[in-house]
């Protein structure tokens, strides 16, 4: 419990105001003896008694109603029923049969406890049937489907993904977070359609495979993948088709030679005529401010390096992986993800008095009754 306005609270000493009032009223006069005083009828001094006693019961209804006033001010605000028996607790768990199995026990428990248990997916689906399709990086879009009033919450999460989320993650409380210790990556895959019928995607391994099915993928690329070589990449042509075809060996992704504005991969040293924003270079010499994405990447290895080494076609197909979010998955630890993960500042809430309607009606009785006593009283 607490209040809302606890600085109004000094308000109750105004109590004493009330007790002033009586006591200065109560005080014994001054007795004048008159004729007539000894025919005084003695059941008078009786009904004197009880109204003393009335004036007592006067003054508890004027404190009990400054209390009230003063209370209704400063506004109580409590916890809900659920959180004070500590019942809204749930679980979120990352899509993935993996992580279901891995945990079944905890949240067979979980259930059996009666708390929830749901997906960490879109609308937080219940844990029944195949798991839902996510995207990491909507995970706060899910997280803000949570109630605002939850005692706990328990996040089981993968150890290694193919992604990360980058910003913070914001919950009503901070989690506790369960880690995997299968280091299977979890997470929506995405896939390129081969002419084959095939997709090339992702193992869980991390290892690119082709498989007959789609799955729970996402298509990224079709095949066959329309390229564009433009006149500044003439002398390298050769080496470059040679490495595509090695591409298409292997992984059965096609490739077809197209004009620079229906093609959705371009090969070119400048940034003349170009489209698509997906442009590789085989060198930055000239354009260093430009756009261009060197083949080579991060190695650090100029092209004559690449194609004497003969790892041009897994530069260019490296490339291929990073512009449609096809990417090696990661190691994360509990501590990476403990800091993702923040409480929303209580400040951020207004909390509002949960207690106004019945300290409102006790407070309407009690000046009832005070008026009544008062009425009777003359005062």
């Amino acid at each position: 419990m607490e209040w809302v306005q606890s600085k109004f609270l000094w308000a109750l000493l105004g109590i004493g105001v009330p007790i002033l009032i009586h006591l200065w009223n109560g005080r014994k006069g001054k007795v004048i003896a008159w004729a007539a005083s000894a025919w005084l009828n003695p059941k008078e001094s009786q009904s004197n008694r009880s109204l003393q006693i009335q004036e007592w019961w006067l003054l508890l209804l004027r404190i009990v109603l400054w209390v009230l006033l003063v209370l209704l001010v400063a506004g109580i605000w409590w916890e809900g029923k659920n959180q004070v028996m500590g019942n809204e607790i749930v679980h979120l768990v990352i899509p993935g049969q993996d992580l279901e199995s891995e945990f079944r026990f905890e949240l067979e428990q979980a259930s059996e406890r009666g708390e929830d248990v749901f997906w960490l997916a879109d609308g937080l689906p219940e844990l029944e049937g195949n798991s839902p399709e996510i995207e990491l990086e909507n995970l706060q879009s899910y997280l803000d489907e949570l109630s605002e009033e939850l005692d706990s919450v328990h996040l089981y999460l993968p150890s290694v993904s193919n992604k990360f989320p980058r910003e913070s993650l914001w919950l009503p409380q901070v989690p506790t977070i369960h880690l995997s210790e299968n280091k299977a990556f979890i997470g929506v895959g995405k896939s390129i359609t081969l002419d084959s019928a095939g997709y090339l995607t992702l193992s869980q391994e991390g290892v690119l495979q082709i498989r007959e099915e789609k799955g729970n993928t996402q298509i990224v690329l079709e095949s066959p993948l329309k390229v564009y070589l433009s006149p500044s990449v003439e002398k390298e042509k050769e080496s470059i088709l040679a490495a595509l075809n090695a591409i298409e060996e292997v992984y059965h992704l096609a490739y077809e030679e197209s004009d620079s504005t229906q093609a959705g991969l371009i090969f070119s040293n400048s940034m003349e005529n170009q489209s698509s924003p997906w442009v590789l270079a085989t060198s930055l010499e000239d354009n260093g401010k430009g756009k261009l994405q060197l083949i080579s990447g991060a190695s650090g290895l100029s092209y004559d390096e690449l194609v004497e080494k003969g790892i041009l076609p897994e530069m260019i197909l490296e490339r291929i992986l990073e512009n449609t979010s096809i990417e090696n998955p990661i190691e994360i630890t509990q501590s990476q993800w403990a800091r993702k993960f923040q409480k929303i500042p209580d400040f951020g809430k207004a909390k509002e008095a949960k207690s106004s309607e019945i300290i409102l009606i006790l407070l309407v009785l009690v000046f009832i009754s005070e008026r009544y006593l008062a009425y009777q009283k003359n005062l």
